[in-house]
């Protein structure tokens, strides 16, 4: 006879004819987790989890007290609980695992959606076991019971020290993006791409409408607007004649948005600031002046459009940098078409100027704030301006009015600190820093100084 896995039944030994159960739960401990105490928490912390992907692996070890608990183990789950901040227990069941039977070397690549972070958890195991042969019509059944309710002499209403695991879970804070004046549309228009492969022609009817600009390339050349080319209508307008085997590339959006095209010319692969072979990585590198925004850019080697996460892929720690996953050789030429994030280098008319940034993901239950910072010189080590603005629920675009003193003709530099705070439920005050690209602007409109 097995006694089933009932997580709602409290814990229980069972016993016949005065024989007792010998089974006993083995100490289960979880990589970078810990015990809830007193010590002040750090972001050096071993329970602490700054997470930045989509998944996390757990690790689960075993210590047995004999060999008879391990032979007779039926199966294991564990569950993860949430802090309730506001009730002061751990009543948020976010995750039931499966059963497992074969524990060995067991690792789970946990999905962190399941986590709903930021926050404080615990992980508790449960284990079922089989009839227990030495002691006739006698069983053993973990776990402890635990199904979330207040329970006298466990901390938290819910918390065993001896028996579970505790962890800090943080998603890991995101490097502000800025603009000046009016804001910028976050998600970009898309570019979108026409290829043509002549026969010698001049003039081609493109059947897609086109609104806005264009950007043509020849054989990965790019060509010179009324002097290479006229571009009307829909029309295009070649002031030389095509060959056969030519490639043509028409770029552009479809609301007619600016693109910047930026042109590699490979002469000296060793003597080219664009291109870098990362040799820790074994891939070549290209870095774009401006930084990459929108859902798209297109990328051509030598008149041929590359794949995007294919031939290439953005990188995701820098916005100026494009990893190639083929080879670069001398005499390529390299064109990368894309939506600039908006330079604030630059002059600005307006005695009162605003800035203003925004986030990609927009915060939900988290704390913290945004310190703007402007100084004289780009290494602000004298600061003359600061404020700070809270979070707010739900906001991802912020902007701000500068409402001090402004010296026309003087270089201003800037850049804004996202800083993240979360209260562990022992007190402890985690922040998670990251700073903005720092830009400048100068003041030109004479105004200020009239009288």
């Amino acid at each position: 006879m097995v006694m089933n896995y009932n997580p709602n039944s409290v814990y229980k030994t069972y016993s016949t004819t005065g024989k007792l159960s010998i089974y006993k739960k083995p100490i289960v401990e979880v990589n970078n987790t810990d015990i809830i105490n007193d010590e002040i928490i750090t972001k050096n912390s071993n329970n602490l989890l700054i997470l930045t992907g989509t998944t996390y692996n757990f690790f689960f070890s075993f210590n047995f007290e004999n060999e008879l608990d391990k032979i007779n183990t039926k199966g294991f789950r564990y569950e993860i609980y949430k802090f309730n901040p506001k009730t002061k227990y751990f009543n948020q069941k976010i995750y039931v695992s499966e059963i497992f039977y074969n524990i060995d070397n067991l690792g789970q690549e946990f999905p962190l959606s399941n986590l709903n972070l930021d926050g404080d958890y615990i992980i508790k195991t449960y284990f079922n076991y089989k009839d227990n042969k030495l002691f006739k019509n006698s069983l053993f059944k973990d776990g402890n019971g635990d199904t979330g309710k207040i329970k006298k002499g466990l901390e938290y209403g819910f918390y065993n020290k001896k028996e579970d695991n505790y962890f800090i879970g943080l998603r890991d804070v995101e490097k502000p993006s800025l603009f000046s004046n009016t804001p910028v549309s976050i998600e970009k228009d898309v570019i979108r791409n026409i290829i043509l492969e002549p026969k010698g022609e001049k003039v081609f009817n493109i059947e897609e409408k086109i609104n806005g600009e264009v950007i043509i390339t020849l054989n990965g050349l790019v060509l010179a607007k009324n002097y290479d080319f006229t571009f009307k209508n829909n029309q295009l307008k070649l002031k030389g004649n095509s060959r056969e085997g030519d490639i043509i590339n028409i770029f552009y959006t479809s609301r007619g948005e600016s693109l910047t095209v930026e042109i590699i010319d490979v002469v000296d692969i060793n003597n080219n600031p664009k291109v870098n072979f990362n040799k820790e990585k074994n891939r070549f590198e290209l870095y774009v002046t401006k930084g990459l925004a929108g859902k798209k850019e297109i990328i051509t080697l030598n008149g041929l459009v590359l794949t995007p996460n294919i031939d290439y892929v953005r990188s995701i720690s820098n916005d100026n940098r494009i990893i190639m996953m083929g080879e670069i050789r001398n005499n390529d030429i390299i064109n990368i078409i894309y939506n600039p994030k908006l330079s604030l280098t630059g002059n600005i008319e307006s005695l009162k100027p605003s800035l203003g940034w925004y986030l990609k993901r927009t915060p939900k239950n988290e704390k913290g704030k945004f310190i703007l910072e402007i100084a004289k010189n780009n290494d602000f080590n004298n600061i003359i301006f600061k404020k700070d603005i809270p979070y707010q629920e739900g906001v991802s675009v912020y902007k701000t009015n500068l409402d001090f003193n402004l010296e026309t003709f003087t270089d201003y530099f800037y850049r804004v600190k996202n800083i993240k705070t979360h209260t562990t439920i022992n007190g402890s005050l985690i922040d998670l820093e990251k700073i903005s690209d720092v830009y400048n602007f100068k003041i030109i409109n004479n105004q200020i100084n009239s009288y």
